[in-house]
């Protein structure tokens, strides 16, 4: 359980500026200039972060080692951490202990390392897993959440953020609705410099240029791939996460095959010969060119040089282990020297061919008056088939899209149905039906293909009836992206909450420096001219100081 306590907060709500941007040409046409609204609000808080068993891996002699979700600066990063580990509720005694010590003599040692790093002992060196003992990591930070609001009203927006440099930002909340009542838009907001991540192709683009050889390309796709996501659990062990787009739009996160997968679909895309290639243990990706294959590992965040710089092959690493082990570790952690027996092992390391869903685009549509929150704080639904007993992921995160339905009931003995289409991850929902009467008897059924339909259990409490179709969406076999609803004999008319995950890395946010923000919308259909759309974007994020622990 992770919770963030609230201490107290300064009230009162500030307005900060407002101002209006000058606006850079895009697509041929002059972008509108965006009246952008920021408002701040200053407060503190108590941040306490429960480490749990599962939570806990022995690291060596007396050290465990527990991975963190909350953004706070650790000892390597800031030199001192000013969080505190509780036992039981009380301190342990020594903070920013050496590796070495926390191993060789326990005690109640610790170091928060990293962000995502703990590094400790109990205090009395017994194991934190099974002493009944509850641990947790506590700080106090001083923080101004701000929110930017603003109303673009053209096809092409820009507008400017600016941020201190140096300040530590935590995104909140990004909220795009739809004003217009009569037509659907595509938004695509994204902060410039950074890639366009909504297919292969404009991935591939927005990478690698004209003038690059076949190995810069090659290597720009690695990089892209070891920037954008980070090694975890897939979400299930299909090809759902083998396509790029999925990978690093919706989950953020796999394994080595889903990035091997992703890699070959990339190099692919980018007229690159490529393969991925089993290591009984391990995945990588190859491609070709040079008249020569090549290795590429964007798990592991490595490629291996020969002698001659070149990039090496799976084929020549397996006789050229000493290549691998010139470094002690990969960037995971891995010891080079593991990571070598993998290749060397010749007789069980074979090519094949990765199994993948088709090439995505993530093209979401907001219909007339739609909204949508992408929101960065909350984790509580997952989309995950198998290992439900793990650690969850590292960065996930929830949205909620809220929309007006009509669905028409029976036509004859027919009963018209309505797709739901969404490009990421569906995690359940609800459809609330107001004004509606007992004696109504009201009937909605859903489905994952159109054609055979389920019963959903509508609870009614005064006029307003409500079912919810989380249980339906867990019980489908792999991800789901779009569904299909009817009514019974009567119509309805209803609002629709669809919950989805999202890859918080994936989505234009506010950062340390100068933010230059494009705004995009598209029509689509019939309704794809220009002019008069109105959509409203509110950013809402928080920039922290951390202050020392609050301890009991």
């Amino acid at each position: 359980m992770r919770t963030l306590m609230p201490q107290h907060v300064t009230a009162g709500l500030s307005l900060l500026f407002v101002g209006t941007f000058a606006c850079m040409a895009a697509a041929d046409t002059k972008p509108e200039q965006a009246d952008v609204t920021v408002s701040e609000e200053p407060g503190q808080r108590v941040v306490r972060e429960e480490i749990l068993p599962d939570e806990m891996q022995p690291e060596d002699g007396f050290a465990f080692r527990a991975r963190l979700r909350l953004d706070r600066q650790g000892d390597r990063d800031s030199d001192a951490s000013r969080c505190r580990l509780l036992e039981d509720g009380k301190p342990l005694p020594l903070p920013q202990s050496r590796h070495a010590e926390i191993r060789e003599q326990g005690g109640g040692r610790y170091s928060h390392w990293t962000a995502s790093q703990l590094y400790f002992s109990a205090s009395d060196s017994s194991d934190p897993r099974t002493n009944g003992r509850k641990y947790e990591l506590v700080s106090s930070e001083d923080f101004v959440r701000k929110t930017a609001h603003l109303t673009a009203t053209s096809d092409s927006t820009s507008f400017a953020i600016a941020v201190p440099e140096g300040t530590r930002v935590r995104p909140l909340r990004i909220v795009l609705q739809n004003l217009d009542t009569r037509r659907a838009v595509v938004p695509r907001l994204v902060r410039r410099g950074e890639p366009d991540i909504t297919s292969a192709a404009a991935i591939v683009e927005s990478i690698t240029n004209a003038e690059m050889t076949d190995e810069q390309r090659a290597v720009a796709i690695w990089k892209f791939l070891v920037d954008w996501r980070y090694h975890d659990y897939p979400a299930e062990e299909r090809g759902e996460v083998h396509d790029p787009v999925k990978l690093i739009n919706v989950y953020g996160y796999g394994f080595c095959d889903d990035s091997a997968a992703a890699f070959c679909a990339l190099a692919n895309q980018a007229g690159m010969k490529s393969r991925s290639y089993g290591l009984s243990g391990h995945v990588v990706a190859e491609a070709y060119f040079d008249d020569a294959w090549h290795m590429f590992d964007p798990d592991h965040e490595v490629v291996y040089r020969t002698d001659d710089g070149t990039i090496a092959s799976v084929a020549q690493l397996e006789q050229h282990p000493e290549w691998i082990t010139r470094i002690p570790t990969d960037p995971l952690g891995v010891a080079s020297k593991r990571m070598a027996e993998l290749y060397t092992t010749r007789d069980d390391n074979r090519l094949y061919q990765a199994a993948s869903s088709p090439a995505a685009v993530l093209r979401p549509v907001l219909g007339a008056a739609d909204r949508v929150v992408f929101d960065f704080t909350d984790t509580r639904r997952i989309h995950r088939r198998g290992g439900l007993d793990r650690p969850l992921p590292q960065s996930f995160a929830n949205g909620t899209r809220t929309q007006s339905i009509s669905l028409p009931g029976s036509a004859g003995d027919v009963p018209k149905s309505v797709q739901i289409r969404w490009p990421y991850a569906i995690l359940g929902g609800k459809v609330a039906i107001p004004s509606i009467h007992p004696r109504d008897n009201a009937a909605l059924f859903i489905s994952n293909d159109g054609e055979v339909f389920e019963p959903l259990d509508i609870v009614t409490q005064e006029a307003q009836a409500e079912a919810s179709f989380d249980d339906w969406i867990q019980r489908q076999r792999s991800a789901t992206y779009s569904f299909w609803l009817k009514a019974g004999h009567a119509p309805l008319s209803c609002q629709l909450d669809t919950y989805f995950q999202f890859a918080p890395r994936s989505l234009a946010q506010v950062r340390p420096g100068l933010n230059d923000f494009d705004l995009f919308l598209e029509g689509i259909d019939n309704n794809s001219s220009s002019g008069a759309r109105r959509v409203r974007v509110e950013l809402l994020w928080e920039e922290l100081t951390q202050a020392e622990a609050t301890l009991p």
